[in-house]
Order: C-alpha cells, then structure tokens, then sequence
C-alpha cells in the first residue's frame, strides 16, 4: 500500500474530553458499506519528530483507551500519536451492525487508517488490535510494531481451554459477552490491573461495547502470519503480570515463557512484563514502568 496525503476530509473537528487540549476527534468518512471511524490526534506543541503512532484498541475498548495517559505522554516527547477505534467501538459509526462484524472487516478499518500517513508508522497494538496488526505485516509498511498483552497469531484455541478449566468464572463471562452485555461483572476483577480504583474500572467498563460473536470466534482460529523479522519490522512484546488472570492460571515459573511463546511468531526483538493487568493501557502508574 502506498502512502501518501490522504484526500479524505475529515468530518468537524472538535476537541475530545480527555485531558489534553490539544487532542482533537475527526472522522475518517464512510465508504461504501464501512461506516466513519474515529480517528484522534494529539500533536506535539514544538515540531513532531521520528515516525507517526498509529494506536490499536482491543476488543470492547476503543479509542478512548489511549486518551488519558499515553497520548500526552508521547505527544510531549514530541512524537504524534493518533489512535483510531474500529467500527462499533468508541464514537465510530457501525454501533447497530457490530453482532455482524468480522475479524476481516476490522483489517479493513485498520487499512483505512494506513492510508492516513505518508510514511510506515509505529504501529503499538493491544490484545484484539496486535492480532490484527500481526496479521498486516506482510501487507502493510510498519516502521516498528509493540505489542501490549497481543493474542498470538495462532489465536487463542489453545489459550481459552486452559483457562475454561482453571478459572471457570471465564464461563459466565462468555456469555455476557456472546450475548452483548457489556458490564462483564464477573471479569473486571480478573482483566484489569490490581491497582486500578473501583472507580477508574467502573469508568472504563462503561465506556466498552459488546464484542462481535464472529471476531471472537475468529480470534480463536490459527493464521498463517509472516513473523515480523522476515518483514523487517523491530518489535517490541509487553504483557501484564499483575492480575488475577495472569497470576492464578500460571506458576511464577511459565509466566515469563507463556509471555515469549503468546506471540514467538513475531519474533520480537524485546520481551518483558509489566506488574499490570491485560487492561494495561488505562493505568497511570504503568508509565513510570515503561520510561
């Protein structure tokens, strides 16, 4: 794919309601039968430098995830961060035809938002999103490529039963999210960072969206992905340790070779773990961890 300006005009810009004032909210306009996605930008007060961010959600988040502590963060380092939420999640239009949704029409959104910059860009995924971008590599000109807690390409087929037999709360949750209840009352506890307060949870949890059936289904069948070092890709693997998910399904001695073997198709250059949950991204404190 080639890059360049994009011609499409975005919708009225308008100032998001994170922290930052210079966050802005535009809309990549509908084409055909994919709906307008929203698409955030924050720029640096000085010139930006190095390679543009491009910022993948995971499944039931969205934009949003992003706009409370790394937008600044990165745009302050002079860099320019631009999170997009697929359609269905966040402010993007496609809300009512979410149940129909595939893991193929969310590529498409994503390449959708390739088209937004005029060189390959930092592309850092979370969960559902670094599935999506592993499996974009070998179509798409990625300058580097950080996967935060990604589901391996193979998807999660050995994954979910592991977890079905250990933590059988997993099995309640499903249903809420197969049967579009976006609350997940029995996993909040097992998804997001210990040290997150009731009330960020309950602030986060209220702005996710059901799932489609058809992209979780689909993120539990096994891909042929082009692993990142055979594109030429450096990349960068970051999961979270400090959760109920992570800790009770695992003895401290297969956590760190889990976090390697979720994603050995990358082949990432890096490799470690933060004391944070899946949900890692929301979390102030996790930062400090990264600098």
């Amino acid at each position: 794919m080639t890059f360049a300006n994009s011609s499409l005009v975005a919708d009225k810009s308008q100032p998001t309601d994170g922290r930052d004032d210079r966050a802005t909210t535009r809309f990549l306009p509908s084409c055909g039968s994919a709906p307008a996605l929203e698409f955030l930008e924050i720029r640096p007060r000085d010139e930006s430098r190095g390679a543009p961010i491009l910022c993948l959600h995971g499944a039931f988040d969205g934009a949003w995830m992003w706009r409370e502590v790394f937008l600044s963060y990165i745009a302050d380092r002079g860099r320019r961060p631009q999170p997009i939420s697929i359609r269905g999640h966040g402010k993007s239009g496609g809300r009512a035809d979410l149940p129909g949704a595939t893991l193929i029409d969310y590529v498409k959104d994503v390449q959708r938002a390739f088209l937004e910059f005029r060189e390959p860009p930092i592309v850092v995924a979370h969960s559902l999103g670094a599935l999506i971008a592993q499996r974009l590599l070998s179509s798409e000109r990625m300058c580097a490529l950080v996967l935060l807690t990604p589901i391996p390409p193979e998807g999660m087929c050995l994954m979910s039963p592991r977890l079905l037999a250990t933590m059988p709360i997993i099995w309640p949750a499903i249903i809420e999210a197969l049967f579009g209840s976006p609350a997940m009352t029995h996993v909040r506890d097992l998804i997001f960072s210990t040290r997150l307060s009731s009330t960020d949870v309950n602030r986060h949890v209220s702005q996710m969206v059901m799932e489609s059936p058809q992209v979780l289904f689909c993120a539990h069948v096994p891909s042929v992905t082009m692993p990142a070092f055979m594109c030429g890709v450096p990349t960068l693997v970051i999961s979270g340790a400090d959760t109920r998910l992570f800790r009770e399904t695992l003895p401290p001695e297969q956590q760190s070779i889990t976090v390697r073997s979720m994603s050995w198709p990358a082949m990432p250059d890096v490799c470690f773990m933060l004391n944070q949950g899946p949900s890692v991204l929301p979390t102030p404190c996790c930062i400090g961890s990264t600098k």
